[in-house]
């Protein structure tokens, strides 16, 4: 797994995409014992296209992307549109990224960077755990507090 970039859409869409595998290639992993992605493998190739599109139809299949294409800079769509879709904009814009280079061979990659926040802003808070605590109560309540949650 990674982080590339620190972008917020990269943990999720890497985390489905690696998902895919887990689901999907269980038996191609468990014969290579590893998975690595090598451009000079065709059947990995195909395994890592599979991936990703498995990956990207979770938050924005195609045809989703084609509707949103012509309003990705109307930020009121942009966000009811991700409402909709029950993701967070980013997912959208990122998913506007992915489509733009899949299909038209464009690099969209530096657009909208302040519509996509940093991962930082999501993983911060999930350091809560320490290993330091001395019961699974007090590792909930800290989790209470830093997510703010009120017993």
């Amino acid at each position: 797994m990674t982080d590339l970039g620190k972008r917020y859409p990269t943990i999720w869409t890497t985390l489905m995409h690696e998902l895919h595998h887990a689901i999907f290639d269980f038996d191609v992993i468990e014969k290579t014992r590893i998975h690595l992605t090598d451009d000079g493998q065709p059947d990995l190739l195909l395994i890592e296209d599979d991936a990703n599109k498995f990956m990207m139809d979770y938050f924005c299949d195609e045809p989703q992307f084609q509707y949103i294409k012509p309003h990705i800079h109307n930020p009121v769509v942009v966000k009811r549109f991700a409402s909709q879709l029950q993701v967070h904009p980013a997912m959208i814009y990122n998913a506007y990224q992915f489509y733009q280079h899949k299909i038209y061979n464009l690099d969209y990659w530096r657009a909208f960077s302040t519509e996509i926040p940093k991962s930082t802003d999501a993983l911060s808070k999930l350091n809560a755990i320490t290993w330091k605590e001395t019961s699974i109560s007090e590792i909930a309540n800290n989790l209470k507090r830093t997510f703010e949650l009120n017993s």
